[in-house]
């Protein structure tokens, strides 16, 4: 019984900054941008947030859905790239340019070779042949719903076919197919945030993290809007954010589907027993809040973060996180870019944990870990990443001043470097990269050395500690503190304003 898609909600986070797959830029390079949000009002210096404008371009976001080609979460990898099946209750619209070419609740799209590359729409049994110019240029092609009704996009060996609003626009690449999606600002939050935390958390915490993730868009869209080359300004995974379309419906038909294949299964079996508990968790923790989780969002409506510099109001990358393992740690001390505001401060207790049965039983399992690496899998680990050069060779992990020491540690014990001794010369590198390299969950630990010569690494945590925990906002919510209260414990000397 596959269990993945209880996790979706749970370990999900944003990582420290958004990394361009290779279809993003098409060799077109972002320029570089300021974040003043004067650019949201099409240049207009406004340093009244409160004020509205018709012209924010909040309702052309460009998400690229498909294809995946990076193991990352909640999507995954996909196998088969130049192959999707757009579905949907009510007529969708196939356009080439402006002309509609055929209406079909069903259409494929189909790359395979020279010989196969064609839309075919189900409902008027019509082959239409996919005409592509070299290279990538303007969407030529696009599928529009004709009813109030969602698009599904349907992948090859996948389970998680999500359902989005919107247009979606068709671009060849390479034989592969791109799929972007059209959405407003508002309807892609909607599948960002309960793709980021779990749908039963307090109201002040949803709340407190769609704020969060409405800043961090905004942050990047700023820089993404000025480059009109680019074909989609974010990609629907941990890249930037995580988005899984309306979650609403995903969710209302995955529950029916699992009801459906209950019923027929065998009493007393092992499948039958495996859906009961994923049936229970839907009833219990999914399907009674989505109507409160989706109006915590709403009263935030247009609220972003911001902080005063060189006399404007500007937007900042607001990293967030799953599990802080106790205390944050300043974006600056491990090099992470334009978020200032994000503060070293205390979090949550073991206490807290112990105290709460969900924390007990979705957090501690991830929050307590411990790893082995031996000095060969480190070394190799990082020469992959790059950290170290090919004839380079470690002999050890440096110790000085006795064990877990600063200055290599934050105050709360965040590895902000790591200092490494080679066969000729000693090393430091940042303390994330070597987290990442490693496969540590956080940079929250202690290391021990076996006489073996191998390192135990235990530590605390899930992510990379700096900005919004999400478990922290998990408890504070609990606390009914209010979720701009809640925002202003990690973030300090921002102003929460309504665009």
């Amino acid at each position: 019984m596959k269990k993945h898609f209880l996790m979706i909600c749970l370990l999900v986070t944003a990582v420290s900054h958004a990394e361009i797959d290779e279809y993003a830029a098409l060799n077109m390079p972002v320029m570089s941008q300021t974040n003043d949000l004067s650019f949201l009002y099409g240049g207009t210096n406004k340093n009244n947030l409160r004020d509205t404008s018709p012209d924010l371009p909040n309702k052309n976001l460009r998400v690229k859905i498909f294809p995946h080609t990076d193991n990352r979460a909640p999507h995954r990898r996909d196998n088969v790239l130049f192959y999707s099946r757009l579905v949907s209750l009510g007529n969708l619209a196939l356009y080439d340019g402006e002309e509609i070419i055929c209406t079909s609740r069903e259409i494929q799209i189909n790359l395979a070779d020279d010989y196969t590359k064609t839309f075919y729409c189900f409902d008027e049994n019509k082959i239409i042949p996919f005409n592509i110019n070299a290279g990538v240029s303007l969407a030529k092609y696009r599928v529009s719903p004709l009813e109030n009704h969602p698009t599904q996009v349907q992948r090859a060996g996948h389970d998680n076919n999500y359902f989005y609003r919107g247009d979606i626009e068709i671009f060849p690449y390479q034989n592969k197919i791109i799929l972007v999606n059209i959405v407003d600002m508002e309807t892609y939050l909607r599948g960002v945030v309960p793709g980021e935390i779990f749908v039963s958390w307090p109201s002040d915490t949803v709340s407190s993290q769609s704020v969060a993730a409405r800043t961090y868009a905004y942050y990047h869209l700023t820089r993404m809007l000025q480059n009109p080359a680019r074909i989609y300004h974010f990609d629907d995974t941990t890249s930037y954010q995580v988005y899984i379309g309306d979650y609403r419906i995903f969710k209302e038909k995955q529950y029916q589907r699992l009801l459906e294949k209950f019923a027929g299964l065998e009493t007393g079996s092992t499948e039958h027993e495996d859906l009961a508990k994923v049936l229970e968790y839907l009833e219990e923790f999914i399907m009674p809040h989505l109507d409160r989780f989706f109006e915590a969002m709403e009263r935030t409506k247009n609220q972003v973060m911001t902080v005063r510099k060189n006399g404007k109001n500007r937007i900042f990358q607001s990293y967030f996180h799953a599990a802080s393992g106790g205390a944050t740690v300043k974006a600056g001390d491990i090099a992470f870019s334009d978020c200032t505001p994000c503060a070293e401060v205390l979090d949550y207790t073991e206490t807290e944990i112990e105290q709460d049965s969900f924390a007990t039983k979705y957090l501690k399992p991830y929050e307590f870990w411990t790893r082995k690496k031996s000095l060969k899998q480190i070394e190799t680990s990082l020469k992959r990443a790059g950290l170290l050069k090919s004839r380079d060779v470690m002999t050890s992990i440096i110790f000085p001043d006795g064990l877990n020491p600063y200055p290599n540690r934050s105050k709360y014990g965040h590895f902000t470097t790591m200092p490494l001794q080679l066969k000729n010369r000693s090393k430091t590198v940042k303390g994330y990269p070597f987290k990442s390299a490693i496969g540590l969950p956080n940079i929250k630990y202690d290391i021990e050395k076996n006489d073996d010569g191998t390192y135990i690494f235990k530590g605390r945590g899930y992510g990379h500690s700096t900005g919004l925990c999400q478990w922290g906002a998990y408890f504070k919510g609990k606390q009914n503190i209010f979720y701009e209260d809640i925002l202003k414990h990690y973030y300090h000397g921002i102003h929460i304003v309504r665009l």
